[in-house]
């Protein structure tokens, strides 16, 4: 039996945190280290602690930028000369399915049901555009299912191999916000990360074989049929 390693960041190498927003992310998540496969269910909670309103929230959809020839990971290798990139195929690059958000929005506690939003895709980035200001106070909590067939390791070191898998930046991200903008932070070499003010509330499944190595420890695991589930905690 082979023995197979999951290698688990929270946090980037570079930070700044601010506090126009806080937000609330409560991820329930599986890797098959068969099909190297990541897929389950974020809950994002964004609640506007600042004094401007808010009337889009950019998310970030970091594996992306394996897919298209335009992203800023994609530049930056090509300016280093690479361009494998540009050139893998698809077991290579990856893919993100099953994103499909939905969101509440809730005005002094007070659930709306006229809410609507209008999604933009480009690339590593789905802007949600609200139909009505979200003033200081008031806060919205985001749905999305997602499955992610992990891009090779081989191109910025995160991603899958045969033997391990490391991830960082996996699930769907409100993007930092100062200053009443938001200020996208793009998955490239050096992987900067403009944060919000967060906290973070994670459960991975994996098979029993699979040693996970995180740059935060578990608060706990329990066993599940074939499967161990580990229990992470920031906030």
């Amino acid at each position: 039996m082979r023995l197979l390693f999951i290698s688990f960041f929270f946090l980037s190498f570079s930070l700044l945190s601010i506090a126009q927003i806080d937000v609330a992310y409560k991820v329930e998540a599986a890797i098959d280290m068969q099909t190297f496969t990541l897929h389950g269910h974020v809950e994002i909670t964004v609640r506007n602690v600042g004094e401007h309103p808010i009337n889009e929230l950019p998310i970030e959809i970091w594996p992306n930028a394996y897919q298209k020839k335009g992203t800023y990971l994609a530049q930056e290798r090509l300016e280093d000369q690479k361009i494998d990139l540009n050139f893998g195929n698809s077991l290579e690059l990856g893919k993100v399915d099953s994103l499909n958000f939905n969101a509440t929005i809730y005005f002094d506690n007070v659930k709306s049901t006229s809410i609507d939003f209008s999604s933009f895709n480009s690339g590593e980035l789905y802007v949600l555009n609200l139909d009505q200001p979200l003033n200081k106070g008031n806060y919205a909590v985001i749905y999305t299912d997602f499955r992610i067939e992990l891009p090779s390791s081989h191109f910025n070191g995160f991603g899958a191999d045969e033997y391990s898998v490391r991830l960082s930046k996996w699930f769907p991200r409100i993007s930092g916000f100062e200053d009443s903008t938001f200020y996208v932070c793009h998955n490239n070499i050096e992987r900067y990360s403009l944060l919000n003010k967060s906290s973070l509330q994670v459960s991975l499944a994996v098979g029993k074989e699979t040693n996970v190595i995180s740059s935060i420890a578990a608060s706990k695991s329990s066993l599940a049929k074939n499967n161990k589930i580990y229990f992470f905690r920031i906030r």
